[in-house]
């Protein structure tokens, strides 16, 4: 009788598991789907610039987030569903779907490998200085893969890609990790993201 109540107790522990694992994915694929509406958002906070195709957006500091917040893959995740609304017909990228093919397609294309990475880095060294680290390397993942593209399809230098590229966006992306970092090890908004969106 104990056998059968041990195994009976041990089945439910299992059903039980299973379904807490069922809701973990499903609330991590909501945030990651949440992240991917915001940088939607954050792509028509904009500013045009006289001397440059890419426009200032928000939407490094959304990419930021999200790896912080939901980690590599999930992070990862968010991204390349914000990609696929875009490539749906959303309103998701500055210029509408052809930016693909245009001069921000590098940095979109980057946004996904910046927010795994950022979300990788900040998993294994997970203090302030590690969210640094990460917020630095994903940024400059962008900014590769948008100067990459860019000098393949604008024929230009390095120095002219760089002028037009990574320049102007430097002071703002700094605030925008500045801003990212402050929010996740923030002792209020970091203990609240710690809880809803924790990948330990």
């Amino acid at each position: 009788m104990r056998q059968g109540t041990s195994d009976t107790a041990a089945q439910v522990g299992i059903i039980d598991g299973s379904r807490q694992a069922t809701r973990s994915t499903a609330i991590l694929l909501l945030l990651s789907f949440g992240f991917a509406v915001a940088t939607i958002g954050a792509a028509h906070v904009k500013l045009w610039l006289p001397f440059s195709p890419v426009p200032i957006t928000m939407q490094t500091f959304v990419v930021l987030l999200a790896g912080l917040s939901l980690g590599a893959a999930w992070g990862g995740l968010s991204q390349v569903q914000y990609v696929v609304l875009g490539m749906l017909g959303l309103p998701a990228f500055v210029g509408g779907i052809a930016a693909i093919a245009g001069p921000t397609g590098g940095y979109i294309v980057g946004f996904v490998v910046a927010a795994a990475v950022v979300g990788a880095i900040y998993s294994a060294i997970r203090s302030t200085a590690g969210a640094i680290l990460a917020c630095i390397a994903g940024t400059t993942v962008i900014y590769v893969f948008g100067c990459v593209w860019l000098l393949a399809i604008t024929g230009g230098t390095v120095s002219q890609v760089l002028a037009i590229g990574v320049v102007p966006f430097l002071p703002g992306d700094v605030l925008k990790l500045a801003a990212a970092i402050a929010i996740v090890r923030g002792p209020l908004t970091g203990a609240a993201i710690k809880h809803v969106f924790s990948h330990n």
